[in-house]
C-alpha cells in the first residue's frame, strides 16, 4: 500500500464528504480500522478497544485450571505451539480452552520478527476467552518497557530484528492508507497518523517502530499501557522478573497504574527526560528486571526475599516468573521449595530455539503442577521436578 497522497482517487479528501459517505460515516471509522487491523494481523483480528479504563485489577480469584507462558519473543511459531501444547487454540488458532485461566508473563517484543502478529493473536485470543467464560491474562516485560523507551527518546532500539522493523514499516503505510481513507469522509485520523509523536534524532529505519512504541502511541496504547506488571490469580502471583517485598508493599493495584501512567507518558522521574524509564522498571530491583529468584543454580535464588514478599500478600504461596532463559535440561522448574516457578525455557528462535512449553497449576496447586511440552512425538505433561500437590 501507497503512502497518503499517493492515490489521484485520494485527492480530494479534505474536500467536503460526498453522499456515500453521508450514509456510511457512521461505519466507516470502524471499517477502516477492522481493515488496517486485519493487514497488520494477517488474518482475522479483534475490534479496535474502546477507550481504556487503566485502573487495574491486579488481584483474581483461584480457578481449577491456570496455564502461564514465559517470554515469545516475536517468534510466532513457537506461540502458536505452545497455546496448542495448553490446548486453548485449534489449528485455526481459534480460543478453544472453555473456562481455562491463561497468563502470558510479558516479552513478546525484540528478538523475533513477527511482534505485531503476535499481539494481534493475543489480543483477540483474550477476547475470545473472556466470551467463553475464562481470561487470558497478557503482562508487560522488561523489552516491552525498553521499547516505549527508546521510541520516546530516539534511541538504538538495540534488541530489535530486521524482520521487526520491516513489519513495522509495514504497519506504518497501512496506518497511513487507513488516514487518508477515513479524510476521504472527513473523518479524524484517529490513531492512523502518528509520526509527529516521533522524536527528534530517531534513526531513519526505526522511525516507523518509534512512530508505534513511543509514549501513547498507536501501538503501545492498543497493546501495552493497560497491561499489568504483577499479578495475582488465586495463590499464584505473576511477574515478568520477580516480586520483591518492596513491591509488595506499594501494592500490586498501585504499582501497575504506576507503570501504566509512565507507558501513556504522563510521569517522568525528576530531572530526567521523557521516555527515560522510572527505577520502578529499570533497576536491578525493578519488578521487570529483577533475577532473584530465576537464577539456574537455584542455591543462589534468594528465598527469604521471597518468602518476605509472600507474606505481604493475603493468600499468595508462589511466584512465577519469566525474564531469566532456563537452561534446555531443565526446563520449566521450580526454586525455593516450590515456591518459585520459572517459566522462560528459551522457546523464540532468537533465544535458542527450545521447545515450547507452558506451565499448568491444576486447582489453585492443590491437585498438581505441571509442564506441558511440544515434543516432536507429540505433546508430554509432567508434574514440575521439586513440586507436589497438597492432596491426593
Amino acid at each position: 500500500m501507497g503512502a497518503a497522497g499517493s492515490s489521484p482517487a485520494l485527492a480530494d479528501a479534505g474536500a467536503a464528504p460526498s453522499a456515500p459517505c453521508a450514509v456510511l460515516r457512521e461505519h466507516w471509522s470502524g471499517f477502516v480500522d477492522a481493515l488496517t487491523s486485519t493487514g497488520h494481523a494477517g488474518g482475522p483480528a479483534a475490534p479496535a478497544p474502546a477507550p481504556r479504563d487503566f485502573r487495574q485489577r491486579a488481584v483474581w480469584p483461584a480457578v481449577p485450571r491456570l496455564v502461564a507462558f514465559g517470554d515469545l519473543h516475536g517468534d510466532l511459531d513457537k506461540t502458536r505451539a505452545a497455546l496448542r501444547a495448553a490446548s486453548l487454540i485449534d489449528h485455526q488458532d481459534r480460543w478453544v480452552g472453555g473456562t481455562t485461566v491463561a497468563v502470558q508473563v510479558g516479552d513478546i517484543l525484540d528478538r523475533g520478527s513477527e511482534e505485531l502478529r503476535i499481539l494481534y493473536l493475543l489480543e483477540r485470543l483474550a477476547g475470545e476467552a473472556e466470551r467463553a467464560g475464562g481470561r487470558f491474562h497478557l503482562m508487560n516485560g522488561n523489552h516491552e518497557s525498553m521499547n516505549v523507551s527508546y521510541a520516546s527518546r530516539g534511541a538504538q532500539q538495540r534488541y530489535a530484528t530486521a524482520g521487526a522493523m520491516s513489519e513495522f514499516d509495514a504497519w506504518l503505510r497501512r496506518q497511513r492508507v487507513g488516514a487518508s481513507l477515513k479524510a476521504v469522509c472527513g473523518l479524524p485520523a484517529g490513531g492512523c497518523a502518528p509520526e509527529g509523536a516521533v522524536a527528534e534524532g530517531t534513526a531513519p529505519a526505526a522511525r516507523a517502530r518509534a512512530a508505534a512504541l513511543c509514549q501513547g502511541c498507536p501501538v503501545a496504547r492498543r497493546f501495552l499501557e493497560h497491561r499489568p506488571h504483577v499479578l495475582q490469580v488465586g495463590s499464584t502471583v505473576f511477574a515478568h522478573g520477580g516480586l520483591l517485598e518492596e513491591h509488595a508493599a506499594l501494592g500490586l493495584d498501585a504499582l501497575n497504574e504506576k507503570a501504566s501512567a509512565w507507558m501513556r507518558g504522563e510521569t517522568h522521574s525528576e530531572g530526567s527526560s521523557p521516555g527515560a524509564l522510572p527505577p520502578l522498571l529499570s533497576s536491578s530491583r525493578a519488578i521487570v528486571w529483577s533475577r532473584h529468584y530465576s537464577m539456574p543454580d537455584a542455591s543462589r535464588c534468594d528465598c527469604d526475599e521471597l518468602t518476605r514478599a509472600l507474606a505481604r500478600m493475603p493468600g499468595a504461596e508462589r511466584v512465577v516468573v519469566g525474564h531469566t532463559i532456563q537452561p534446555q535440561s531443565h526446563g520449566i522448574n521450580a526454586a525455593c521449595a516450590g515456591a518459585a516457578l520459572r517459566v522462560d525455557v528459551g522457546m523464540s528462535a532468537g533465544c535458542g530455539g527450545a521447545p515450547a512449553a507452558a506451565l499448568e497449576i491444576l486447582d489453585d496447586g492443590r491437585a498438581g503442577m505441571f509442564v506441558l511440552k511440544d515434543t516432536p512425538q507429540g505433546v508430554t505433561r509432567e508434574r514440575v521436578p521439586g513440586t507436589e500437590p497438597t492432596v491426593a
